[in-house]
């Protein structure tokens, strides 16, 4: 297999305390557009391995040390196909990796497959496996080892006759043989995907996704040993959502993760949903700020979640990647944001050895390219410093406006305009994307205004978040 080229350090540091030593590093890997990790697992040799998309439509993987120094690469694309998307990756002991994910045949009209790669320690192909029936595309959004060591794979089916797609279940032996698969349809003219997998103590399913309908629901489906539907159930408001990954609580029921545009207080806020054994709702959470936050989870093995994602509403601008903690009770611990000023955003985060997270997404470079983005925090979401200078414009959308450079020129004031009466939200944030200080919260008329700069502030980068009905703009100061 082809190796493929690695960009550099972004940001290290090592912190150490009595017990051990904490990793915190930052990483990109790549150098043609639209590289990006969809998933990053620790090893047993502490290292890391990443799974995602290469530039050149190939399935990608990456394998790490402990500091995320690159020790191979790796690139697979089936012959006759078009492009290869690497969703997920699972360690198989000490004897290799196995990958899920997508492929699409170079020939006119052909269908996607899921597919599944099983590689050895060095990354070299064992056995792979290419999945659908009747000649509809087939897509894989996750997968789970199962207790007889095979696995099961979730994701959609197309239906082209009826422009709707099915949620699926594929379930194959330990040699990729598939044994059975399911297809679940409840609403002849939606969209339903099922975005992850999780196997139950009896055996059975639990998978979560999305229903498109005449609105846009989350969507919990539970399943028998044989992938037969015991129950489905769908929720959300009059807005959008989404749910990216669901898990069975022992004792108690399921805890789903996504993100809705029905509930919280901005256009999309980062969600949890926990319901009984039967899917009932018995109560929901939601994260983020005024603009568009969104995220999916994992479970913490302190019994809460990591979630991460992308945010609009904090940040260095556009969209950061975004990480949070948040405890057994879904109360939040900690909050953070990482990137450049670039569009950013994470898509996995597994919990380490040494109590800190990995993290796996990507990350706009300062040429306007996406290269695959890699960060290990310590415990409190802290990673290395990124230092990359990017220089790409920030306030993109032609409302509101946020003029800084009369702060910047030394004067002790600035303006901003809205282009109509709403409310208005200015908020000054630090480099980790803590609140500093609150300028304005209140229904403003439209037009310009000029406010004076917060004298707290002190020397370094801070963050001028303006946020509207029309839309959200992040523009930077830095003071002397």
């Amino acid at each position: 297999m082809a190796a493929f080229v690695v960009l550099g350090l972004v940001g290290l540091t090592c912190h150490f305390s009595r017990a051990q030593a904490v990793q915190r590093w930052t990483r990109t890997y790549g150098f043609t557009t639209g590289c990006l990790a969809n998933d990053v697992r620790q090893t047993d040799d502490g290292g890391y391995i990443a799974c995602g998309t290469a530039g050149s439509g190939s399935m990608w993987l990456v394998k790490t040390d402990s500091l995320g120094e690159t020790l191979w690469t790796r690139r697979y694309k089936p012959t006759g196909s078009e492009r290869c998307e690497g969703s997920i990756v699972l360690p198989v002991g000490n004897s290799g990796y196995i990958m899920a994910g997508s492929i699409h045949i170079e020939e006119d009209c052909a269908p996607d497959w899921m597919y599944v790669l099983r590689v050895d320690g060095r990354g070299d192909s064992l056995w792979a496996g290419m999945y659908q029936s009747d000649s509809n595309s087939s897509w894989t959004r996750d997968m789970a080892q199962t207790n007889d060591g095979g696995y099961a794979l979730s994701g959609y089916r197309s239906q082209p006759s009826q422009w709707s797609t099915r949620a699926v279940l594929v379930k194959i032996d330990s040699l990729g043989h598939r044994l059975w698969d399911r297809v679940y349809d409840w609403t002849p003219s939606a969209l339903i995907v099922a975005n992850s997998v999780q196997q139950l103590p009896d055996g059975g399913y639990i998978m979560s996704g999305e229903n498109y309908g005449s609105a846009c629901d989350a969507m919990l489906l539970r399943t028998d040993s044989d992938g037969n539907a015991l129950w489905h159930r769908c929720y959300g408001g009059p807005g959008l959502e989404v749910f990216h990954n669901a898990y069975f609580v022992p004792g108690s029921g399921f805890v789903a993760i996504g993100w809705t545009d029905s509930y919280g207080q901005g256009f999309a806020d980062g969600w949890i949903v926990k319901t009984d054994t039967a899917g009932r709702r018995v109560g929901q959470w939601t994260y983020g700020g005024q603009c568009r936050d969104y995220c999916r989870g994992w479970p913490a093995a302190d019994g809460g979640y990591i979630l991460t994602g992308r945010t609009n509403s904090l940040g260095a601008g556009g969209y950061d990647v975004w990480v949070l903690k948040v405890d057994s009770a879904a109360n939040e611990q900690w909050s953070r944001t990482y990137g450049g000023t670039g569009d950013d955003q994470a898509l996995a985060a597994h919990q380490t050895a040494d109590g800190g997270y990995a993290v796996a997404g990507q990350i706009e470079l300062e040429s306007g390219e996406y290269a695959m983005y890699l960060l290990k925090t310590d415990q409190g979401g802290l990673a290395g410093i990124d230092s990359r200078p990017v220089s790409r414009p920030l306030g993109r959308r032609a409302q509101p406006e946020l003029s800084l450079r009369g702060v910047a020129e030394g004067l002790s004031s600035f303006s901003y305009y809205l282009p109509e009466s709403g409310r208005t939200n200015l908020v000054v944030f630090d480099a980790l994307g803590r609140a500093e200080a609150s300028i304005v919260s209140a229904r403003m008329t439209g037009g310009w205004h000029e406010a004076s700069l917060p004298r707290a502030l002190g020397r370094g980068p801070h963050f001028f978040r303006l946020a509207t009905a029309h839309g959200c703009l992040t523009s930077k100061l830095v003071i002397p």
